[in-house]
C-alpha cells in the first residue's frame, strides 16, 4: 500500500491516528495532520483558495479588473453592437 500511495502523483494528505501516532503515511504525504479532523481541515482551506483562484481568474476574463480602454477592446472582441448601441446612446443624450 506505501508504494501505491507514494508513486501517486496527486496531492497526497495523511490523517490517520492522532499527534502521539505517527506512521509511515506521514512521511511521504504531501501534508499530515495530527488528526483526520486536521486533515479535513487542510483540504477544505486548500478547496477554497483553488476557489478564489478560479473566481479571480474568471473575473479577470470578464473583464471586471480591466481598465476603461481594456473594457472597450474587450466588449469589442465579445459583442461589437453594445459597444456601438452605447456610443449612439451617449450621443443623443
Amino acid at each position: 500500500m506505501l508504494e501505491a500511495y507514494s508513486q501517486n502523483k496527486a496531492y497526497r494528505v495523511c490523517g490517520l491516528g492522532h499527534s502521539a501516532q505517527f506512521t509511515l503515511f506521514d512521511l511521504i504525504s504531501d501534508f499530515s495532520g495530527d488528526t483526520p479532523t486536521a486533515a479535513g481541515y487542510h483540504i477544505s482551506e486548500q478547496l477554497a483558495k483553488l476557489n478564489d483562484i478560479y473566481a479571480k481568474q474568471s473575473e479577470l476574463k470578464s473583464g471586471l479588473y480591466l481598465n476603461e480602454k481594456e473594457k472597450i477592446k474587450y466588449k469589442r472582441k465579445q459583442k461589437p453592437w453594445i459597444v456601438w448601441a452605447k456610443l449612439l446612446i451617449t450621443l443623443i443624450a
